[in-house]
């Protein structure tokens, strides 16, 4: 039962002690009045407390009002102390000033000694209210074996706040108050607990029972940290301390502490939840194909389409154990739905046509692709051959077996591309775009957006491994910016944008301003509750390390090439005019291209890529 008490939401905690207030202010008015005129029955008192309406009707909002005022609802009842008695007559002061003005207002007519009467007989009865609903919250702890402890904190940083908002959920522990040497933030208030100064917690201490400090100063040197260990122990109370980064690592506590962060909370963007009702019918009782189904955004579309009811989907990835995990959430979601794993890559064209016709596939969610610009710079020829030649394979599958819908997952990188992830998936699109104008059954759309936060070819998880480890975290330059987006936001817009696509449009979602990258860096550092190690700061936690550009990087991405854009039935999704190079033949393209691949002729693959004007290509 104690456990239930405490779990109920705070401001219903809240309301239950103040509803108390209300009854225990008119119950003292009447005796205050009994009192006075020396009677608890007679008619002269019964006609005075009823003329008291005008307060009784007020007496709600003077209550909650002076609560606020003082603070008073934010007492914890389970840790009540001498304080908070303090607090109580301040409550009472306030309540009773409502009240004089009431009378010297003439709303009602009682004997001017009321004004002195009714506060202590209110005083009185909030104390012994409280100290009842103390007992038996302490009555209730006892037979669960529950000692809560009083802890002081010693740092009123961003640690010891954070410590002190932790503690507050377990019930065995309460916060009495802090301790900090800075000079600005003594007698100051944190979640309602008085930070001392050093000299001041002395004489703090001699009227509190303190069971344990502890030291949240995780940041603070060596020598400082001896200093305050030096003071803490002449009080002969057990301490505590909060670890350093370096100790956090040793004992292994730190990953639990990086979990408990979200990926959305690194990026200051607002999140819309689109309306499943504006895409529902194009992939409702649908048998959909989705290619790369295991990785970051192909397991996110999946999981989105889920919420539309298709017939069937098919799973089509080639990380088994990614294609293990996807397939297993959606049957544990609903066993209605018919999932088929296929373990397989699109290069593979007999895989494709067979999945094609087994299951006669109508929608096409294409995301498999090596998206990774490091690696794929390093392997040009396999990431070329897997992002361009398995589209293309997809592409004249889908127009062969007449499939209703399809929908090219791509990415800022395909503009103004200086690597090949870029370029192949820009020739990716072209061939989407060429494939659109020769068939008029499917239909086909493209759908380009940026980074999406905590995607396996993010910057985030790099910079949460090496938080991890305890830095560096390493950033390009000083100016790099990126877009960010959303899994499942951008997954939704996917979806929204592919139902709209019919003619091999480019579809760009809005993603936001750009986001300085070094930004990023030191707001997940500070996220994770840790400080940068800098000049000015050399106790810090985390260093950020700048290091040189990698293969094919840029220092800014663009969504769209074009300088207009149109607008679409929503306004985080427009369309971009952007048509593909004149005197372009796509089939000699890839005829040229297969042998070029066949032959691993990376030269040769830099010299033709390097031939379009839109590309900024240069071999490394």
């Amino acid at each position: 039962m104690y456990k239930n008490i405490i779990s109920l939401p705070r401001y219903l905690k809240q309301s239950i002690v103040l509803l108390g207030d209300i009854l225990i202010a008119l119950i003292s008015f009447y005796l205050a009045l009994a009192l006075r005129l020396e009677s608890l029955t007679s008619e002269m008192t019964m006609i005075s407390f009823s003329a008291a309406y005008y307060f009784f009707i007020s007496l709600p909002f003077v209550i909650f009002l002076s609560a606020r005022i003082t603070q008073i609802d934010m007492i914890i009842l389970r840790s009540f102390g001498i304080n908070d008695f303090y607090r109580l007559s301040g409550y009472t002061l306030v309540i009773a000033g409502f009240f004089s003005v009431f009378v010297f207002l003439d709303l009602f007519t009682v004997p001017r000694s009321i004004i002195i009467i009714f506060p202590f007989i209110f005083f009185l009865g909030i104390c012994i209210f409280r100290l009842i609903l103390f007992s038996i919250l302490n009555s209730l702890r006892q037979k669960l074996n529950i000692q809560q402890k009083n802890i002081v904190i010693f740092g009123a940083g961003n640690s010891g706040i954070q410590l002190s908002n932790s503690l507050s959920s377990f019930s065995e522990y309460f916060v009495s108050a802090f301790i900090d040497d800075n000079p600005n933030l003594n007698n100051t208030t944190i979640s309602n607990k008085t930070v001392f100064s050093r000299k001041k917690f002395k004489k703090f201490i001699l009227n509190n029972k303190i069971d344990e400090i502890w030291m949240a100063i995780p940041s603070a040197s060596d020598n400082k940290k001896q200093d305050v260990l030096k003071y803490l122990t002449s009080f002969d109370i057990e301490i505590r301390t909060l670890p350093s980064i370096n100790e956090l690592l040793k004992s292994g506590n730190i990953e639990d502490r990086l979990k408990q962060v979200n990926a959305d909370d690194f990026i200051e963007r607002n999140k819309v939840d689109i309306p499943y009702q504006l895409f529902e019918k194009s992939y409702n009782s649908k048998n959909i194909l989705v290619t790369g189904a295991g990785g970051s955004i192909g397991s996110e579309l999946t999981k989105q389409l889920l919420n539309l009811k298709p017939k069937k989907i098919i799973l089509l990835d080639h990380n088994e154990f990614a294609l293990y995990s996807i397939e297993k959430f959606i049957k544990e979601y609903d066993s209605k739905i018919v999932v088929i794993p296929c373990l397989g890559t699109i290069i593979d064209i007999s895989l494709i046509e067979k999945i094609m016709d087994d299951h006669k596939i109508e929608v096409v969610i294409h995301a498999a692709a090596y998206k990774h610009v490091p690696l794929v710079e390093a392997n040009p020829i396999d990431g070329f051959k897997n992002n361009v030649i398995g589209t293309h394979n997809l592409v004249v599958t889908c127009m062969k077996k007449d499939v209703d819908r399809f929908i090219l997952v791509s990415t800022d990188k395909a503009v103004y591309s200086e690597n090949i992830m870029g370029a192949s998936k820009r020739i990716s699109e072209i061939i989407v775009q060429e494939a659109a104008k020769r068939n008029k059954v499917t239909n086909f759309a493209i759908v380009r957006f940026g980074n999406v936060i905590g995607s396996s070819g993010s910057v985030i998880p790099l910079f949460r491994e090496q938080i991890f480890r305890g830095g560096p975290v390493t950033v390009t330059d000083e100016n790099m910016t990126r877009y960010f987006m959303s899994i499942s936001e951008a997954s939704q817009l996917v979806l929204l944008a592919g139902s709209y696509g019919s003619e091999g449009e480019i579809f760009i979602l809005d993603m936001g301003k750009p986001i300085k990258i070094i930004d990023l860096a030191k707001n997940m550092i500070q996220v994770y509750g840790f400080t940068e190690k800098n000049k000015s700061n050399p106790d810090g936690d985390i260093e950020i390390k700048f290091i040189e550009k990698r293969p094919g990087e840029k220092m800014e991405e663009k969504l769209y090439s074009s300088s207009k854009l149109k607008s679409t039935g929503h306004k985080k999704v427009n369309k971009a005019i952007e048509n593909y190079p004149e005197n372009f033949d796509v089939n000699d393209f890839l005829n040229e291209i297969s042998n070029i691949l066949k032959d691993r002729n990376i030269h040769k693959l830099y010299e033709i890529l390097s031939s379009f004007k839109e590309f900024k290509i240069k071999k490394n």
